[in-house]
């Protein structure tokens, strides 16, 4: 059964693209970088550079995503309260931010628009984020604008809800 890092991995794989050097850098995804067309492709401005699955210190090239864990629920089928032997329901809500350059808040704004569209579109077209073990549904719930501090930097950006939903063999023991 794959786990919730493989999860994590796989959303940044859809929005990043091929991962260029997965033995020095694990959960750097970047198309851009590889040179091919995976990842979210960008029509105006400065291209995609990738998306990290874990949380840096300090991004050195943008536009960029980050994608964060965030609140999750467990629990069986959703018709019943109590948890039901062999199946455990798994509903996680991640953090995507993609984080624009800080040039000035117009051209910022201007460059984040595509965005909007471009990462609910990504998530429709890769529904089980990459046939990820366990995933029956990966799709973007929501997002916003925002100002985004990382490593003591600010920079304007969106925040998208991703939500997964997963279904994982489970059995209970007393």
């Amino acid at each position: 059964m794959a786990g919730f890092q493989d999860l994590l991995d796989n959303v940044a794989r859809v929005v990043g693209g091929t991962a260029p050097d997965i033995t020095n850098r694990p959960r750097w995804f970047s198309g851009d970088q590889q040179g091919d067309s995976s990842g979210l492709q960008v029509l105006y401005g400065p291209s995609f550079k990738g998306c990290y699955s874990a949380p840096v210190e300090a991004p050195q090239d943008y536009p960029i995503g980050i994608v964060i864990p965030g609140p999750f629920e467990v629990g069986g089928p959703s018709n019943r309260d109590v948890l039901w032997q062999g199946e455990e329901y798994n509903v996680d809500t991640l953090q995507l931010l993609i984080a624009i350059s800080k040039v000035d808040l117009e051209t910022d704004f201007y460059d984040m628009a595509q965005y909007r569209d471009l990462v609910p579109a990504a998530f429709a077209s890769h529904l089980s984020a990459f046939s990820t073990s366990s995933v029956l549904q990966i799709m973007c719930s929501g997002g916003r604008p925002r100002q985004l501090t990382w490593a003591g930097t600010r920079y304007n950006g969106l925040e998208f809800d991703i939500r997964a939903i997963r279904m994982i063999s489970q059995t209970y023991t007393n």
